[in-house]
C-alpha cells in the first residue's frame, strides 16, 4: 500500500521522481492540479472553503479519471494498486486544498 501510495505522488522513497511517469502521465496530473486549483479558487469565493474543496473535486472528476486511468495503464501499477490508493490520493488533494499540505498532490 505504501510503495502504490509513492508511485501514484509520483516518487519512490530514495530514488526521487519515477521516470516512467514524465510526459502524458505528468501532464494529466497537471491538468487534474490545475483544474483543481481553478474550480476552489472559484468555489472558495462563493462559499465556504470546505465545500469548495468538495466540489473541486467533484468538477474536477473527469480530469482525475484520466490522470488514474494512465497511471494504471503504467508497468508500475494496475487498477487494483490505482483503485485502493484514491481515496488517499483525493484526501492529500483536500488538505492541499484547504492548505493543511503545502506540498502539492
Amino acid at each position: 500500500m505504501v510503495l502504490a501510495a509513492a508511485i501514484v505522488a509520483g516518487t519512490l522513497p530514495g530514488l526521487g521522481p519515477v521516470p516512467a511517469f514524465a510526459g502524458a502521465v505528468a501532464e494529466l496530473h497537471g491538468a487534474w492540479r490545475g483544474c483543481l486549483h481553478r474550480s476552489f479558487g472559484l468555489q472558495a469565493s462563493l462559499s465556504g472553503r470546505m465545500p469548495a474543496a468538495d466540489a473541486a473535486l467533484r468538477t474536477c472528476r473527469d480530469a482525475e479519471e484520466a490522470y488514474l486511468a494512465a497511471l494504471s495503464a503504467s508497468p508500475l501499477l494496475d487498477g487494483d494498486d490505482v483503485a485502493r490508493v484514491r481515496p488517499a490520493l483525493l484526501m492529500r488533494a483536500r488538505d492541499w486544498l484547504l492548505g493543511r499540505r503545502p506540498s502539492p498532490i
